[in-house]
């Protein structure tokens, strides 16, 4: 007799996707690429109804981080109204060596902890999705650019498609980047 088939487990992603579904497939959706630190800029994307509506980064002035940090905060609470979804990216601290040094804290990985409690505090009880960088990269497009813009918007892409898959619904399309908007408008007005 053969035993029954195990049901599959479900990622962190995949379950928490499944208890937001709705709302991401209707609802109002912000997909944040966590920074604090050193040039680089918080990206975000908003998702209305599944669909890619804007995108962009919040600029912060270099300085020292407990300032950009209160600035992000502050950007998100008073710029972004609370989101039905908010999708951020799961950074994760990965061993990395022996002994002492079998957890890497370095200073990107503390920047970028501390960026995304910034932003997780700009709202009182968000709904979360958290997605690892190694979920949404698996689905680049041939030629992707990378910037924290295009990387919120593939983090939102990629949960608002497996919100679609768990619906039995088609996968939305994936969306233009900037950089491919301005080259199609100047294909299509060229001066």
């Amino acid at each position: 007799m053969k035993k029954p088939m195990k049901a599959a487990k479900l990622s962190t992603f995949t379950r928490q996707v499944l208890a937001h579904q709705d709302r991401i497939l209707s609802g109002y959706v912000l997909a944040v690429d966590p920074s604090s630190g050193g040039k680089s800029m918080p990206g975000y994307a908003i998702y209305r109804a599944g669909k890619l509506e804007d995108s962009g980064i919040v600029e912060v002035e270099p300085g020292m981080p407990r300032d950009r940090l209160y600035e992000i905060n502050r950007s998100f609470r008073e710029d972004f109204p609370e989101p039905d979804v908010l999708v951020i990216e799961n950074v994760q601290f990965m061993p990395s060596g022996t002994g002492s040094a079998a957890f890497g804290f370095t200073k990107a990985l503390v920047s970028l902890q501390r960026g995304i409690g910034a932003i997780l505090s700009a709202y009182p009880n968000p709904k979360l999705v958290e997605i690892a960088p190694v979920t949404w990269r698996r689905f680049l497009p041939t030629g992707y650019q990378k910037s924290d813009e295009n990387d919120a918007i593939m983090m939102g892409y990629v949960t608002v498609m497996e919100a679609a898959r768990l619906a039995g619904k088609e996968p939305p399309v994936l969306p233009t980047f900037p950089d491919e908007r301005e080259l199609l408008k100047a294909s299509v007005n060229p001066e």
